[in-house]
């Protein structure tokens, strides 16, 4: 009960769950900030008493969602209004797409396979609903009664990436389920299942849930009935928007940008498209134990998390990149707030716009206590809809790049072993290549086993892969100078190292040579023409 949730690699996800938890059993309104002022479980013991006792009321965002009456059609929710109208735009785009791939070895039972697939959609009213303008409007269905069609393939002799690739297909809105299924028999005791859904109906949760629920309904286990449905959920959302809570995240979220809005431009290799191209790749970088170790430690010892520390170098990266301090990044946010969404299918993610100014003169420690106070206070207001924002603060469309700004971070916790063993069957998720890049760059970091996994995703309409390469190592070298002497200024802060800098030295030296010899061969040409060019040639 002594020991500190961080140190013991606690991250922001985790700790919301279980405020979300505390906070409905006991009545209460525990916040962010309490978690990382309580460290450990003996002193928010305490904290918890003096709420308890102070006899303040629960707020409605914790409270229980109520069902609604069964419908002929339903509102959507903020996010699934921005989507919807952003594929009627985009039809035939892929980017919506969440394809998921999991490897199962052994032998694999037909009639159950089809059973859990069955229940899953008789489970999850998010998987039988379709989108339709109705008086104007966009509207969710939700169907009663719905069969899914599962695509078989021999895959013998046949690339798992490229018959992955060729699943993945627009979807039509109108028309449900919004999922597809297929099942690769590569061996006979060696299959991959493919699911691909339409980012209106889930998200990154939402496919952990579909995994998990998949394999407790083939093993024949009894799942807990859901009490609420996504549509339910939609409207309580409604409701919650306009109340007072929300009006005062409204005006945290206005305030941050009273004023002009930062544009960080990076310098890109090609022009860019007049309409955003959303073709992407990527390139991956492993941090090393040691280091690993070393910015965990930096965090803890600052009272922060991974995620913060990571941000915090990123925003200098990009600061060192573009010579600017005043730096937006986007960061999604699970969006699960209320207790009662832990294992509803549906899109609950929101972004949050983190706005943070990595001036030259301050020092690492300094930025990355205004970065973990800026997150925690995005973190409070985090129900505050960034469709709602880019409303309220009129912000025109440009069809060639993301409103508010063009990179994004993530950071996710993944356990070395995921893979599920049920009876003589074992379930593992696969991953694969998705060449996909929503924004202009996107750095998605994982923490797996005490190494940090860095994956940078990028639009090559706009930069070579070389261009992210360089990136990549430059971010590595900051994170080493930063792991060093985190007291050191922004300004002092190097991202390029030793030898890449005696690499660069060579080959400006070789070009400075280059210049001289051309200058020389020129002056020989003018002087004597006709000798001199068969011997310069």
């Amino acid at each position: 009960v002594h020991d500190n949730f961080y140190e013991l690699v606690g991250y922001s996800l985790i700790a919301t769950r279980i405020i979300n938890l505390i906070n409905r059993r006991m009545n209460i309104a525990l916040e962010i900030q309490d978690f990382f002022k309580f460290l450990n479980i003996s002193d928010l013991a305490k904290c918890l008493e003096e709420k308890y006792l102070s006899g303040k009321e629960i707020v409605s965002i914790y409270a229980n969602i109520p069902r609604v009456e069964d419908k002929e059609h339903y509102l959507l929710s903020s996010a699934q209004k921005r989507i919807f109208v952003l594929s009627q735009l985009e039809k035939d785009a892929l980017h919506y797409n969440e394809p998921a791939v999991m490897k199962i070895n052994g032998k694999l039972d037909k009639e159950k396979f089809e059973y859990a697939i069955s229940k899953l959609i008789e489970r999850h009213e998010a998987l039988r609903t379709s989108f339709q303008m109705i008086g104007g409007e966009p509207v969710q269905k939700v169907e009663k009664d719905l069969e899914l069609d599962i695509n078989y393939i021999n895959g013998d002799n046949k690339d798992l990436e490229s018959l992955i690739h060729s699943f993945i297909k627009p979807f039509d809105l109108s028309k449900a389920p919004l999922m597809r299924v297929s099942l690769v028999t590569l061996l006979e005791d060696e299959y991959f299942l493919i699911f691909d859904m339409h980012h209106i109906i889930c998200d990154g949760t939402s496919m952990h849930i579909l995994l998990q629920d998949f394999i407790s309904l083939y093993e024949g286990r009894e799942l807990q009935e859901l009490r609420i449905q996504y549509k339910d959920f939609a409207l309580w959302q409604e409701g919650i928007l306009s109340g007072e809570l929300i009006k005062k995240q409204e005006d945290y979220w206005m305030n941050m940008f009273h004023d002009e809005i930062p544009h960080m431009d990076l310098a890109t290799d090609f022009p860019r498209p007049v309409e955003q191209s959303f073709e992407g790749d990527n390139v991956k970088l492993v941090i090393d134990v040691p280091l690993s170790k070393k910015i965990n430690k930096l965090a803890s010892e600052n009272g922060a998390t991974l995620y913060m520390t990571l941000l915090a170098a990123f925003n200098i990266l990009l600061s060192k990149y573009t010579n600017n301090e005043d730096i937006v990044i986007g960061s999604p946010i699970e969006g699960r707030h209320n207790a009662d969404l832990g294992n509803i299918m549906g899109i609950f993610i929101n972004t949050l716009a983190m706005r943070n100014k990595p001036k030259s003169n301050k020092t690492f420690k300094e930025f990355l206590t205004e970065v973990k106070e800026n997150a925690l206070k995005a973190y409070e207001n985090q129900d505050f809809q960034f469709e709602k924002l880019i409303e309220k603060l009129a912000i025109d469309r440009d069809l060639s790049r993301n409103p508010m700004f063009d990179v994004m971070f993530a950071l996710h916790y993944y356990s070395k072993d995921r893979s599920i063993k049920v009876g003589d069957l074992e379930f593992c998720p696969v991953e694969f290549e998705n060449k996909v890049s929503k924004f202009d760059l996107s750095l998605i970091a994982v923490e797996n086993e005490g190494q940090i996994y860095l994956e940078f995703q990028y639009c090559t309409s706009l930069f070579k892969c070389k261009t992210i390469e360089n990136m990549a190592v430059h971010f590595e070298t900051l994170l080493r100078e930063i792991a060093k002497d985190a007291t050191k200024r922004i300004k002092d802060l190097e991202i390029i190292s030793e030898s890449e800098k005696k690499k660069l030295l060579i080959e400006f030296n070789t070009t400075e040579k280059n210049i001289l010899m051309i200058k020389l061969s020129v002056r020989c040409l003018k002087s004597r023409p006709q000798k001199n060019l068969k011997i310069l040639l």
